[in-house]
């Protein structure tokens, strides 16, 4: 499996709700799909919180998202879930160019960072969606400003879960 939780029942029902709606909103859903139907159900008290957290899908406009990470990936991601209602103030991307901030500022209406730390500040999920090659880079960066009940997914090519758990620290880390 490719998911860390720490025996963290909130983190884990979080990832199933964000999970199911990502499957549902994005380009790449069958690789998403692909990896949610190998989810094994986190066992609470003896029973499976799986159904109930599918049944009670979190509406992404109660959870701030922020992608880090402003280039192809992320638009269509982004894209995607304007296009499914989510509110622009829901949404926030961070990048280190200027132009490719203000290209998806302007096609999404969405807030645009160039600093990392300052973008991740109250969100509830963080999309790392950078170049493999910069990744451990920006996991370091990141990782003093993270907090526990964040939700990290990467859609990064070739990182490992292994990888990230390393440079974040122990968290709950989903790797599409």
């Amino acid at each position: 499996s490719n998911l860390i939780f720490n025996n963290s029942f909130r983190a884990y029902r979080r990832y199933l709700r964000t999970k199911a709606t990502f499957c549902a909103n994005s380009r790449i859903a069958a690789q998403s799909e692909a990896v949610f139907s190998n989810v094994t159900p986190y066992l609470c008290l003896g029973r499976s919180i799986y159904p109930e957290a599918i049944r009670g899908a979190l509406p992404l406009n109660d959870i701030q998202i922020t992608f880090i990470g402003a280039g192809n990936m992320a638009a269509s991601l982004i894209g995607g879930l304007r296009k499914q209602g989510v509110a622009a103030e829901k949404i926030r991307a961070s990048d280190p160019g200027a132009a490719q901030l203000q290209a998806i500022q302007q096609a999404f209406a969405i807030s645009t960072y160039s600093d990392n730390s300052v973008a991740i500040a109250d969100a509830d999920v963080i999309v790392l969606a950078v170049k493999p090659q910069v990744m451990r880079t920006v996991c370091e960066q990141l990782a003093p400003y993270l907090t526990a009940n964040q939700l990290i997914i990467s859609i990064a090519a070739g990182i490992t879960s292994a990888s990230l758990s390393q440079w974040l620290g122990e968290r709950a880390i989903v790797r599409c």
